[in-house]
């Protein structure tokens, strides 16, 4: 937590106004259903603790110092929520929803925000007969019996380059930002074309992009690269029925690992190295093997224990990717939602992370950075290299 602070952020962009006393309401109904939000979480114990934090207290109007406020956001004493509306203008509003990574991953943030909109619209009138379940024993089950299988170094490389970005000035004022560039519409749709030609996944295409931009600039040559790339486990719970959410903490891992044999690689041969390791990610059931070892050992070691474990397997990486996937049912009414930008925790530069999401049909790429005005340019500039690979190989191939 020292090194990156556990968090998933959502950026909205709003024609409108949103209305504080609403926001408000609906917050409460989700933690009427959903308590754990409202709790500040034990780090010794593992566990959620009630505090006497009101909902109101957590919606903040027109903060003028919003990224300090942000900054001060502690899980440890609760609530793992907060909400920052700031108008702009007459017509236009930043809406910021900041929330626990403890609580939940990216896929039950978005569960969360969808319900807070769907209260908000009056699309959901009550949420008395709304639960949160997650069939944690046929999940620990599948996990086993996928784990057994594998050999002990399929989820490992045996040696892999760091991946570095250059280091700038320490002179320069410190900022915490976020940077965004999206795909359009059509852009989108066309890269979704041409990957119906190939065998890999948008996520690959993603991963390609990235790898892609990021060897340009670590000059890397004849080097093993890992990256890791997350998982959503609830694809392999049984379906829920419309009443029933799953927000929680459900994320693997897979390491993407790809040999770089020239320092300038193609797009086309890349993708294929990105789509090859996934493939075989994904027919093993990889993640399970990292996950296994912290389930074996749950009954029988201290919480300290256990976390050692779970940092072996899982330590923060100072380069990283997400993808966050498709986020739909969200709608604000009186409200246009113009831009969504997810990210995770705040990363000190040299440390980089891009989220991908895809919202409306649109795709972005984000980041969230702590780092000087060169820093964040030079940011913006691989998320704009990000979307010049993916555009010219989607015009190519056409």
């Amino acid at each position: 937590m020292d090194r990156l602070y556990p968090t998933i952020r959502f950026d909205f962009d709003l024609k409108g106004e949103l209305v504080k006393r609403r926001l408000i309401e609906s917050l409460q109904q989700i933690a009427d259903f959903f308590p754990e939000i409202m709790c500040s979480y034990d780090i010794d114990k593992n566990v959620w603790k009630e505090n006497n934090y009101k909902v109101s207290d957590i919606v903040i109007e027109n903060a003028n110092n919003v990224e300090d406020r942000i900054k001060k956001f502690d899980l440890l004493s609760g609530p793992q929520i907060r909400l920052f509306i700031n108008k702009i203008d007459s017509n236009s509003t930043h809406f910021i929803v900041l929330l626990s990574h403890i609580l939940t991953d990216g896929a039950g943030a978005k569960q969360i925000v969808s319900l807070l909109s769907k209260l908000y619209s009056h699309k959901i009138k009550k949420t008395s007969d709304l639960k949160n379940e997650i069939d944690i024993k046929a999940l620990l089950k599948f996990i086993e019996s996928k784990s057994n299988k594998l050999s002990d170094s399929l989820d490992r490389i045996k040696v892999f380059k760091e991946i570095n970005l250059p280091i700038f000035s320490e002179k320069n004022t410190i900022y915490r930002r976020i940077g965004n560039v999206s795909l359009s519409n059509r852009e989108t749709t066309d890269i979704k074309n041409s990957l119906h030609k190939s065998k890999a996944t948008f996520n690959d295409a993603f991963l390609a992009a990235y790898i892609l931009v990021l060897v340009r600039y670590s000059r890397m040559r004849d080097s093993n690269l890992s990256l890791s790339c997350p998982v959503d486990l609830r694809k392999y719970l049984p379906d829920l029925p419309d009443n029933i959410s799953s927000i929680a903490n459900l994320t693997g891992r897979y390491l993407v690992n790809i040999h770089i044999s020239k320092e300038k690689e193609y797009f086309d041969d890349l993708l294929e190295k990105v789509n090859q390791s996934m493939t075989k990610n994904k027919s093993t059931f990889a993640f399970t093997k990292s996950i296994s070892t912290l389930l074996k050992e749950f009954d029988e070691l201290s919480i300290p224990e256990l976390r050692k474990i779970a940092m072996k397997n899982y330590n923060v990486r100072k380069i990283s990717y997400t993808n966050f996937g498709v986020t739909n049912g969200i709608e604000f009414s009186g409200c246009e939602i113009t831009n969504l930008a997810m990210t995770g925790g705040m990363r000190k530069w040299p440390a980089f992370q891009v989220c991908f999401n895809t919202f409306l049909n649109k795709t972005s790429f984000s980041f969230a950075l702590e780092g000087n005005q060169e820093e964040y340019e030079f940011a913006m500039k691989i998320l704009e290299e990000i979307k010049e690979k993916l555009l010219s190989w989607s015009i190519e191939v056409q």
